[in-house]
């Protein structure tokens, strides 16, 4: 995305820092599919509501790693949702 304005490398920084708050949010439909798997579908559905809720957590997964990026270099932030600036390429956020 390379951006060289500060103040839009913030607003993307911050547009994604919410998206990363936010994606623990959908994991909630997951975890209500498996529960209701383990103790209300028939035997038959359960299997099915198993495979489509981790189809779901790694789609979550996935998008929780592809948005979590520098908006200035694009290099994966890691872990911490707090940061000042990107550990790659020094930008201030």
């Amino acid at each position: 995305m390379n951006m060289i304005d500060p103040a839009q490398i913030r607003t993307e920084f911050l547009r994604r820092q919410e998206e990363q708050r936010a994606i623990s949010w959908k994991a909630v439909p997951a975890i209500a599919v498996m529960l209701l798997a383990e103790y209300a579908l028939p035997c038959p559905l359960k299997a099915l509501a198993m495979w489509g809720a981790i189809i779901w957590v790694g789609y979550i997964l996935y998008q929780s790693w592809r948005n979590w990026r520098c908006p200035a270099c694009e290099k994966y932030l890691g872990k911490t949702i707090s940061h000042v600036r990107c550990p790659h390429c020094h930008t201030e956020f």
